[in-house]
This record gives structure tokens, C-alpha cells and sequence, in this order.
């Protein structure tokens, strides 16, 4: 086994491991008269592991049968400035075990590495680098180990370092204006804001039958209130669960946009080609999110417009979820009690934030002291009027039919079920807001919500908790509505 963990202060570990004494190459110094280089850097993209069919070496040319190897792909990154496309062969088990061990974010040490020049098409499946070369190694020769911490330490800044060829950023509502005529079918880099991530989905191929998995997210920036991406490798399905609405900021290099006949607009979808940075440390990401911070969402002001004269009936999660399976070509409120449970509330992590401030005139949310919306009097330099600290919470609400994922608690539903203002909750501590979570977590509760349902427009909708009571089994018993 040539793959190789090396945690801190431990020497290599694994079978056939070979020491690493090598002088390390740096990306930028690579060419193909270095025989056997080491390299450390960084794993920015993955793909694979996947078989094909090669000509031995030890087949006559006259010989037309061939061998199946299996090929990971790996896109190294040890600069701000300098990139390389790695293909590492082998069985299918060694192929197998990269895959399972090292992620993207994962620093990582090469040895036994051949450079060779880039093929003229390689450029098409894989990620552009801006080095004539690649790298290649062989399971039984080349080694591929995990670096140790102190090590990987130096090479996280690159996670949110700009991609050296991603120079020029369309915006969304240029690609979606520009229709199939413009950009239909091309590779674009873009940047932009994170407004919804969708629960991964799994299915089979109508082609082969094989398992696949994808993932569906929202974006918007300046230009555009939602731009559709689909996430198609395992990696960047993963890196997405940890995306936050309004505050994560991404930059996407090489994603295929098209037109989508079911959206009637265009959309884009990642490929082999596909780089993406969370957050990048640029000028341009700084403004964006301070914009995605203030913006305003257009399903909350909808929701705020419309919700009067609509009348709450009791249902189930489910009726829920088939309601807003229905495209609407208009704007459509639904008012709803549900009994069920709150089966997650996460008051009391630290990692979370849960309270963000307001601008009290144009209510929207600001990163800075003041808020700078410029259609705002605050923003313009007209008025003084102070920010307001308001609740920013998500809940998950279950009942005997399914769950309801980001349901977002009102501020006055959160003053009335901690039973504290905002302003008094902040300082509670840790355990005492686990005290008031378990108060509620799986308990029987009659919840009031309501929600838009999705429009030809706009297929993303929102649900908002409205009221929150705690109750007793019988009361609980007599009004769950049963299938």
C-alpha cells in the first residue's frame, strides 16, 4: 500500500512505505527533465477513481489487446500563483483508498512523481493550470501520503487564495439575459453569493443504471436574485454542507452553463474542469459579501406582504411538501398548523451564529457598524437611527410523515419560547440556552407556520415558524392528523 498517513510527530506509516528524503520541487520549477520529483501542496479538485483501458508496455505494437487500469485525478495547489493536474494508477483498491482518504482541503506529499508535457486536449478534462507540464505515478513506485499537521498548516491559506486563471468573472444575469445564444454550452468562472443548498439527492443513471448523487444550489450576486448551479462530484457535495446563506462566498472556475428546459433558463453544473474557492481573500468577494449581508430576500418581503386574510388549517408535513411541489405562476401564501416535534434547534453551539444585526429602517441585515444600503436613509448619510440585534435561526419541524429542513424562527417566536429579548439571550450561557433547547427538542407541539409556494420564477420557497406552543399528549393525540 502506498498511501501513507503521517500524523504529527509520527514517521510514515504503511505498507511498502518508502522514506521521503527527497528534495520537495516546487509546481512552479517543474519540467520534464527532473526524473522522479516530490511535491507538497494542497488538493483543490478530485476526480475518480475511474477504469480504463490501456496497451501494456510489454505488448507488442501489433498487439491490439489491452489491460484495465484504474486512474484518480488529483489537482495540486502550493502556490497563490501555481497549479498541477496529477494522475495516480494503479489497482482499483489503491485508486479506491486515495479516494476514501484524501479530500479536497487534504495536503498532500508526492514522491516518485514523472512530469511529462501536457497532452494538446488535456485541458478538457481536467482543471487549467498554468504550467505546460503534469504529473503522473504508479501504485508499487510512486507514494501518496497525507502531510502532518504542522506541515498542512502552511498550505491552508491557498483554500481561499483567488485561482491564478479565473481572472474575469461573468456576472449571473449576464449568462441568464444572455440565453442559449451566449453562453449555452461553454465553460464560465463566476462569483457569487450563497443563497439556498439543497439536501443531496441520489439516483440512478437512465443510461447505465449506475448510483449518482448531486446536489442543487441557489446563487445570487449584484445583478441577480437566483442562479441555479448543480453539484455533481461527491467532494463538492460535501464541502456544500457547511455553506451558509448569506455568508459564504464562492468562486467557481469552469462551470458549464446551459440551458435547462425544466427551469426554462439557463443553469450550470460543475464538471472535471471545475475549481472552487469558499471565501476568497479578494476585493470583490469582500464587497459581495457585504452586499449578500444587506440584500434583501425577496421570498421574506412576499411573505410579509401577503400573509394577512390567510387562514391556518392543521395538516401534515407532507401535504406541506406536495403543496410546494405545485409551480405556481404567481406568488401563493399557505398558512399551516402542524402537530409535531422540533427535532432540531441548534441554540446552543458556538460555531453557529444565531444573532445578527438589523438596520432599523430598511430592516436589512449589515456586516459593518452602519448600515450601507444606498437606497436607505441610514445608508445615504441622512439618518442616525441605531442597528437593532435580531434572532437569524433555523429549525427542522417533524411529525409521523417526514420533516421540514430550514424553517426559519421569527424573532418573536424565539422571544417568546427562550423567554428572553435578544439583547438578554446573547448573555446567557452555553448551558443554560441547552436547558431552554431541550425544553422544546422532541417535544409534542402545535406549530403554526406559513410559506410561498414555488413560481415559475423563483422554484426555491421558504418556510417561517409563526407560533410555537408546548402541549399535552392528549391535546397532541386528538389533533395529529392521521393518513
Amino acid at each position: 500500500m502506498s498511501v501513507l498517513c503521517r500524523p504529527t510527530g509520527a514517521q510514515n506509516t504503511g505498507i511498502n512505505a518508502k522514506p521521503t528524503n527527497n528534495e520537495i520541487s516546487c509546481i512552479q520549477n517543474l519540467n520534464p527533465s527532473i526524473q522522479e520529483v516530490t511535491v507538497v501542496g494542497i488538493v483543490m479538485a478530485k476526480q475518480g477513481p475511474r477504469a480504463v483501458a490501456v496497451r501494456s508496455d510489454a505488448q507488442s505494437m501489433n498487439d491490439d489487446r489491452s489491460v484495465t487500469k484504474c486512474v484518480i485525478n488529483l489537482t495540486l495547489r502550493d502556490s497563490a500563483s501555481d497549479m498541477v493536474n496529477v494522475s495516480c494508477w494503479g489497482s482499483a483498491e489503491w485508486t479506491g483508498l486515495i479516494a476514501q482518504t484524501i479530500s479536497i482541503g487534504e495536503v498532500i506529499e508526492l514522491t516518485e512523481a514523472r512530469c511529462n508535457l501536457k497532452q494538446s486536449m488535456s485541458d478538457q478534462w481536467e482543471p487549467p493550470t498554468n504550467i505546460p507540464y503534469r504529473l503522473s505515478l504508479s501504485e508499487g513506485r510512486g507514494t501518496v501520503a497525507i502531510c502532518a499537521t504542522r506541515t498542512a498548516e502552511q498550505y491552508q491559506y491557498l483554500l481561499n487564495s483567488p485561482l491564478p486563471l479565473a481572472n474575469h468573472y461573468v456576472q449571473l444575469q449576464e449568462i441568464l439575459t444572455g440565453g442559449e445564444g451566449s453562453y449555452n454550452g461553454k465553460n464560465v468562472d463566476i462569483l457569487a453569493a450563497v443563497k439556498r443548498v439543497s439536501q443531496p439527492r441520489d439516483f440512478r443513471s437512465p443510461k447505465t443504471g449506475e448510483p449518482m448523487r448531486c446536489r442543487q444550489v441557489c446563487l445570487f450576486d449584484e445583478s441577480c436574485s437566483a442562479f441555479y448551479i448543480t453539484l455533481w462530484s461527491d467532494d463538492f457535495i460535501d464541502m456544500a454542507a457547511g455553506w451558509q446563506p448569506r455568508s459564504t462566498i464562492i468562486m467557481v472556475s469552469s462551470i458549464r452553463v446551459s440551458y435547462n428546459d425544466f427551469r426554462h433558463s439557463m443553469v450550470g453544473s460543475t464538471g472535471r474542469q471545475t475549481l472552487i474557492v469558499i471565501n476568497p481573500n479578494t476585493r470583490e468577494a469582500h464587497h459581495l459579501y457585504r452586499y449578500a449581508q444587506a440584500a434583501p430576500d425577496e421570498d421574506d418581503i412576499i411573505l410579509d406582504n401577503n400573509i394577512e386574510g390567510h387562514t391556518a388549517v392543521i395538516t401534515t408535513v407532507l401535504e406541506i411538501k406536495n403543496k410546494r411541489s405545485i409551480i405556481h405562476d404567481f406568488p401563493v401564501i399557505e398558512r399551516a398548523i402542524i402537530y409535531g416535534y422540533i427535532t432540531y434547534w441548534d441554540i446552543d453551539n458556538a460555531n453557529i451564529s444565531i444573532c445578527k444585526y438589523r438596520c432599523s429602517i430598511c430592516k436589512r441585515f449589515v456586516d459593518e457598524e452602519r448600515c450601507e444600503n444606498p437606497h436607505c436613509e441610514v445608508g445615504c448619510g441622512l439618518s442616525d437611527a441605531p442597528l437593532c440585534l435580531t434572532y437569524d435561526v433555523r429549525a427542522t419541524i417533524s411529525d409521523h410523515t417526514g420533516s421540514l429542513l430550514n424553517v426559519r424562527v421569527s424573532s418573536p417566536v424565539m422571544d417568546l419560547m427562550v423567554g428572553h429579548t435578544v439583547d438578554e439571550f446573547i448573555k446567557l450561557s452555553w448551558i443554560s440556552r441547552g436547558h431552554i433547547k431541550w425544553k422544546y427538542l422532541f417535544q409534542p407541539l402545535k406549530i403554526g407556520i406559513y410559506y410561498k409556494c414555488p413560481t415559475s420564477d423563483n422554484r426555491w420557497t421558504i418556510v417561517r415558524m409563526e407560533s410555537c406552543l408546548l402541549i399535552d399528549h392528549n391535546e397532541f393525540i386528538n389533533n395529529s392528523v392521521i393518513e
